[in-house]
């Protein structure tokens, strides 16, 4: 859950995070496994494989006032955010 919020604060817009939160919080509720996930759903909803999405570029520029010119700096910024989220 802690990484679909984080996941929400990074694409707040993107409908299959908000999908998979709602039945992940379902599944807990009954006390069900919300792991393993599958990689398709991953690259749906998962900021961290998604570092070429400008949606995700966008968000990380705003957060810390850098804009990453490649994929793998998005993700160096991503990761520094969720250290600290």
């Amino acid at each position: 859950m802690a990484n679909l919020a984080f996941a929400h604060a990074v694409e707040p817009e993107n409908q299959d995070i908000r999908i998979m939160t709602e039945k992940c919080r379902s599944m807990r509720e009954q006390d069900l496994p919300t792991l393993p996930s599958r990689i398709g759903l991953e690259k749906a909803i998962n900021p961290f494989m998604r570092t070429r999405e400008t949606s995700v570029i966008h968000t990380v520029y705003g957060h810390s006032g850098e804009h990453p010119e490649t994929p793998a700096q998005t993700l160096a910024l991503l990761r520094e955010w969720k250290n600290s989220f």
